[in-house]
């Protein structure tokens, strides 16, 4: 009974937080982090007994997001600005890691977890930027495109950082070998998981939908998800990284691609989960005692993000102007930052307090960027910026 009253009340939870997320025009990743303060243990009111009862749920909810990622992924996407988002996205990273090490330093972190702080604050949430974008009809639009080719190389970079952060967890003379192993092992994996991907999966999953039902598809669908997450984790690598690969495998077939369709349902229920679990871990006291920290990542996140996105995205000659609105609808974190920041608390690169201000960090940065956005005229889709 007590699994079910928690439950009732996170689905409850997630409806107040989404309709009022909706009702003010903002993206519903907020509302359901909101939705996770009303029920939390550290806010008044009625609160879930265990606020890590449903990590599991919410690690399902992530693999399915991944395996969304890696099935809507596509190098077509990409192809007209695909110098700005392959040269450009990596570096922007290597820009916020360096500003991270020196934040870090002022508030006396390590070099490694400064480093680290820059790389969970880099990754923008590709939710709600594409919402926004959906929103404005701007989906096509030059700065529209920016935005989302720069995103899908970022979530990129999460597979490779969700392999590489819980081994520096482990720093040593032989962290260098067994980052080297880990990502040996995680391309081994992938090369004959890319093979797979043209050679027989798709044809497999076009037998399935011609001899039988929707309903196999389906299933079948869901065992390569949590199947390839299984193969990586045995290998001691991400969940996250096989649930992304999986999603890969089927990119290529419609039929899959129609069958990931089908599991959004499923999906979205368990990421509302995973962001009420989140928003019910927010401790608001540390907004008071951590405010100067507080402010300090926030200023990172709406201010220094903007600032070197802007300069990254301009060095490729892009407008100023269509630099500065792709820059804009980067200037916020989400949910692939609270995959790393989990990832680099486990393997204790941050503290509990920090991984605490992350999230806050990340509710305020949603607000704050969803009413900047709002600010901006609005322009056809077909605008070339």
């Amino acid at each position: 009974m007590y699994f079910i009253i928690d439950l009732a009340l996170v689905i409850l939870a997630a409806a107040i937080g989404s309709g009022i997320a909706r009702l003010c025009g903002l993206p519903a990743v907020a509302g359901y982090i909101f939705g996770g303060l009303l029920i939390s243990p550290f806010t008044w009111g009625p609160s879930i007994t265990d606020v890590h009862r449903f990590d599991e749920m919410a690690e399902i909810g992530i693999l399915l997001l991944m395996f969304s990622i890696g099935a809507e992924f596509s190098p077509r996407e990409l192809a007209s600005v695909s110098k700005i988002a392959l040269l450009g996205a990596p570096l922007a990273v290597v820009f916020f890691m360096v500003m991270g090490i020196g934040i870090g330093s002022w508030w006396g972190l390590p070099v490694l977890s400064g480093a680290v702080l820059g790389a969970i604050l880099s990754v923008a949430s590709t939710m709600v930027l594409a919402r926004l974008l959906m929103d404005r009809q701007e989906l096509s639009a030059h700065h529209g495109r920016i935005t989302i080719g720069l995103s899908l190389v970022e979530d990129l970079i999460v597979v490779v950082l969700s392999v590489v952060i819980p081994v520096l967890g482990n720093w040593s003379p032989q962290c260098a070998v067994n980052l080297t192993l880990s990502l040996g092992k995680a391309f081994l994996i992938l090369v004959p998981i890319v093979l797979l991907s043209f050679l027989v999966v798709p044809r497999f999953l076009e037998w399935i939908a011609t001899k039988c039902d929707a309903e196999l598809l389906l299933v079948v669908t869901m065992t390569l998800c949590i199947g390839a997450a299984t193969v990586t984790g045995f290998f001691g690598l991400s969940l996250a990284l096989g649930a992304f690969v999986a999603g890969l495998l089927i990119s290529s077939s419609q039929v899959g691609r129609a069958a990931v369709f089908q599991l959004q349902g499923t999906r979205d229920l368990c990421v509302a989960i995973a962001f009420v679990s989140v928003g019910a871990l927010i401790k608001p006291q540390i907004w008071w005692h951590e405010s100067g920290l507080l402010l300090t990542v926030l200023i990172f996140i709406v201010a220094g993000k903007f600032v070197i996105w802007l300069g990254v995205i301009k060095l490729f000659g892009v407008p100023l102007r269509t630099s500065a609105k792709s820059a804009l609808f980067l200037s916020q974190i989400g949910e692939f930052s609270f995959v790393l920041a989990e990832l680099a608390t486990k393997a204790q690169l941050i503290s509990d307090k920090l991984y605490n201000v992350i999230l806050a960090g990340a509710l305020f940065s949603i607000l704050l960027n969803t009413i900047l956005v709002r600010l901006l005229p609005k322009e056809g889709p077909l605008h070339s910026g």
